[in-house]
């Protein structure tokens, strides 16, 4: 999992558990500040959604680190609108919020929320990632405004987490991936229509990357802290730094700190968290404490396939606090994620898990029970007979797809046809489109090239594939975050298809290939249509 998203605690009023009334200590520090946070709105206990799947979309608005705007974190197929474009307003009144909204009033988890499906689907209900926003259900299903924000509006971060990536972290992408910094999305118009937002809202939380080390959160904590009657705040933070500017901020806005721990052990943990060190964090852990109480202080943890064994341990440290806890379900990278074992491989983790006696209450004892009872009903679809087994149960959201690949890193298909593979040729469709083909040496050849399309296609006839993928991926944002359609059989050896995030001035763009052949079956090259998402194309992939 990469950074920027973590589950709330189990007890915190950010998420699914019990609400919890302001402490004397964070009561004196308002009084004292002559500030005034808003309390957060009492949450029941979860129950099931009345008319939607899920509340984020009609609650909340995502902002992640290059501009785009999403419902949540976890949805990565249906993009909302792009600050570079589109002002705050127009995102949250946008036709793609509406789609989704309306998606999920009919049960529907296909507009992009692979991930509450997914973990619906595996029969984890006790910690489907949906059930964090039935507390926010509005009463108005197309409400004016927003009741949260979620800013992950930078990946500025001094750690280079094993199970993290440039995207959200800014020394990986610089010391690990060698790659020029991210641009800034957010400009001061951006903050300027915050600034009529913020007023309106419930809650806000901050990801990061590091929160405390952003330009961008750091300004809009500000802002936050400037206001009479501010909203009431989350921080997910790595714990590493408490400058001056920090703690004024934290006495201020009096926030739900969440502090990523991911090791119990000082060698497990600055081994996951590189950059860090254990016994710092905890320290930084212990003033947070004493500036927000042990009420408004978490920690929240990736459960990996390299520190399951500490997992009792991890909660332990919240125990010996009295501090609420959440657990991220790690899907990616592979390697990580205990999701993406075997059947058997994981049975034995979950044997040797409930072998341990922790000795844990409250919220992470439910923690522990909930998240070990997920793996050994994910072990169990694992090692079900075939013909028994859930046709999800070998699907991670978000999981490289496992499919035929050539000696050309470019086409990924067999060098040699399969027998009975489907035709791969997309019907034409009556709005504009690109058609471009690639071949053995990675030249490209512009066929066509609507001026609809929002792909600038100046001077790419005879360049080289990288070229047009750049390209593409200056119109649709890093391709990591392209959804790739799943390969159910070997009938679709010959074409893929990729759905492009988009904005409402372009719209999600899909982009098919194909692979060309000679006349004796042999791999030749490959064609690729771009053009607007059409739902019949997409639906006849998922």
């Amino acid at each position: 999992m990469g950074g920027g998203c973590a589950p709330a605690p189990e007890g915190s009023p950010e998420g699914p558990g019990a609400s919890r009334a302001a402490g004397r200590l964070r009561q004196a520090l308002r009084r004292s500040r002559r500030i005034e946070v808003r309390a957060e709105p009492e949450v029941p206990a979860p129950v099931p959604p009345a008319w939607s799947a899920c509340y984020a979309p009609h609650s909340t608005i995502y902002f992640d680190q290059v501009g785009r705007a999403r419902a949540c974190c976890q949805n990565t197929g249906t993009l909302l609108g792009d600050v570079a474009h589109q002002s705050i307003r127009e995102i949250w009144d946008s036709a793609e919020a509406d789609r989704l909204r309306t998606a999920l009033e009919g049960g529907s988890y296909d507009e992009g929320c692979e991930f509450c499906a997914w973990q619906v689907r595996e029969g984890n209900d006790e910690i489907v990632f949906a059930r964090g926003y039935d507390h926010l259900r509005p009463t108005d299903p197309r409400p004016r405004w927003p009741r949260r924000m979620e800013l992950a509006l930078t990946n500025t971060c001094n750690l280079q987490c094993a199970m993290c990536n440039g995207e959200w972290s800014s020394a990986i992408r610089s010391r690990r991936e060698h790659l020029p910094p991210l641009p800034r999305a957010y400009d001061d118009a951006f903050f300027d229509e915050l600034a009529e937002f913020l007023p309106h809202l419930e809650s806000v939380q901050f990801a990061g990357g590091e929160p405390f080390l952003g330009a961008e959160p750091l300004r809009a904590m500000e802002q936050l802290a400037a206001l009479e009657r501010p909203p009431a705040v989350s921080i997910i933070t790595n714990g590493t730094t408490l400058t001056p500017r920090v703690e004024r901020l934290v006495e201020v806005l009096q926030p739900h700190l969440i502090v990523s721990i991911d090791g119990a052990t000082t060698e497990t943990y600055d081994a996951i968290r590189v950059g860090a060190h254990l016994p710092d964090v905890l320290a930084h852990l212990d003033r947070f404490v004493e500036l927000v109480g042990a009420d408004h202080v978490s920690i929240t943890t990736c459960l990996m396939a390299s520190n399951w064994r500490e997992f009792h341990r991890t909660l332990g440290l919240a125990e010996a606090r009295g501090l609420d806890v959440g657990v991220n379900v790690v899907r990616l990278p592979v390697e990580h994620s205990l999701y993406q074992l075997g059947g058997d491989e994981l049975a034995a983790v979950v044997a040797t898990l409930r072998a341990t006696e922790p000795e844990l209450t409250g919220p992470r004892l439910a923690a522990w029970t909930s998240h070990v009872d997920a793996l050994a009903h994910r072990a169990d679809l694992l090692q079900r007979p075939r013909p028994e087994r859930d046709r999800y149960a070998d699907e991670v959201p978000g999981t490289p797809v496992a499919g035929p690949s050539s000696r050309w890193a470019w086409l990924p298909f067999p060098e040699v046809a399969t027998a009975g593979a489907a035709d791969p040729t997309p019907a034409p469709s009556a709005g504009p489109e690109g058609h471009f083909t690639v071949d053995l040496e990675g030249t490209v050849s512009v066929q066509r090239l609507d001026p609809a399309l929002v792909v600038d296609g100046s001077g790419l006839d005879g360049r080289s594939v990288a070229e047009l993928m750049a390209r593409l991926a200056s119109a649709f944002g890093d391709p990591g975050s392209w959804h790739q359609a799943t390969r159910r059989a070997p009938t679709d050896d010959d074409r893929f298809w990729l759905l492009l995030n988009g904005v409402e001035a372009s719209g999600d763009h899909e982009l098919i290939g194909s692979a060309r052949r000679d006349g004796d079956g042999s791999l030749s090259g490959l064609a690729l249509v771009l053009r607007p998402r059409t739902r019949e194309a997409s639906t006849a992939w998922t």
